[in-house]
């Protein structure tokens, strides 16, 4: 996450083409050394046969949205902190691989979500809960490994970014906690009233870099959403309405290693997830520019289809 920075210290790479001023679209990729270029290595991998599991939701999550350990947010302020350890117990990092890491996050005690882009033709996957330092070893932490995943079959990464949503499926249920807890899913009222979600105050998750790199605590970012039209005004009509752009008001944004983390909203006290991290301008994460996340409310249907999860009407 990037906040008031004036140079930029990390170029994220451009990915589509043919955008005005605001430059391109750059993914938020999080990797280690040992990875030369995740683009490449996409291409020597193959991908998964993901079949359509033709089940309508039935199951509930009940509880999500709620986090035992979290402060009161009177005492926010506009930009992106180290957050209370534990204050979004959904938030999880994602290993590829042993190669590369995204953030997601837990929508119930069997499923995650994340990028399509970043899980897309990986094999071993690791996902590690209840993490604050990442790089720490903590008691609260719990990692399990799969290899059952299901990327949007109308994905168009790298290109752009359309339909970039995935979901991991866990070997075994994930028991709750006061440091795992799922996030709740929009629902189809929320899908009819998407056009209305501008100007809200929303919050970004993740690890990803600010001026000093990669952060090893989970930071969080306040920041406002626009409209379509506003973000298309930045980055031309590759900007559809399965995107919802935050403003890059101040230099502040999301930036390389927030790929596939949650924008929080609050809504009566229950938090929910609307979107996922997949893009900022690839002129540079603190360019002052958009950022962009895939909407999930977009892919209700999708998402039920393959967890089984039971979306509110």
């Amino acid at each position: 996450m990037v906040t008031k920075v004036a140079a930029l210290l990390f170029v994220c790479a451009a990915l589509a083409s043919g955008l005005p001023h605001g430059g391109k679209p750059g993914h938020l990729e999080a990797r280690t050394s040992s990875v030369p270029n995740r683009a490449n290595a996409f291409q020597r991998m193959v991908v998964p046969q993901q079949p359509k599991r033709n089940v309508s939701g039935t199951k509930r999550v009940e509880g999500c949205g709620v986090a035992p350990l979290a402060p009161s947010k009177e005492s926010r302020l506009y930009g992106g902190r180290e957050t209370i350890p534990h204050e979004y117990p959904w938030n999880v990092v994602v290993w590829m691989d042993h190669s590369w890491w995204c953030g997601g996050f837990l929508i119930s005690d069997e499923w995650v979500m994340i990028s399509g882009g970043c899980v897309r033709g990986s094999g071993l996957l690791q996902v590690q809960f209840g993490a604050h330092n990442r790089d720490q070893w903590e008691e609260s932490q719990v990692t399990y490994e799969t290899d059952e995943y299901y990327v949007h079959e109308d994905i168009d990464f790298p290109e752009i970014f359309d339909n970039d949503i995935a979901v991991i499926k866990l070997r075994q249920p994930i028991g709750f906690n006061d440091y795992i807890q799922p996030v709740c899913l929009p629902s189809y009222t929320d899908y009819a009233e998407s056009a209305n979600f501008v100007d809200v105050d929303v919050t970004a998750t993740g690890w990803g870099i600010d001026t000093h790199g990669y952060h090893h605590a989970l930071q969080y970012l306040n920041l406002k959403t626009i409209s379509i039209e506003q973000c298309q005004d930045v980055y031309g009509e590759v900007i559809s309405d399965l995107y919802i752009c935050t403003s890059g008001d101040r230099g502040v944004g999301i930036c390389s290693g927030d790929s596939g983390s949650p924008f929080n909203y609050v809504k009566d006290g229950i938090t929910y997830a609307r979107g996922i991290a997949v893009f900022s301008a690839g002129s540079g994460c603190g360019a002052g520019y958009p950022s962009g996340f895939t909407r999930i409310s977009k892919h209700l249907d999708w998402i039920s289809e393959k967890t089984g999860i039971a979306i509110d009407p």
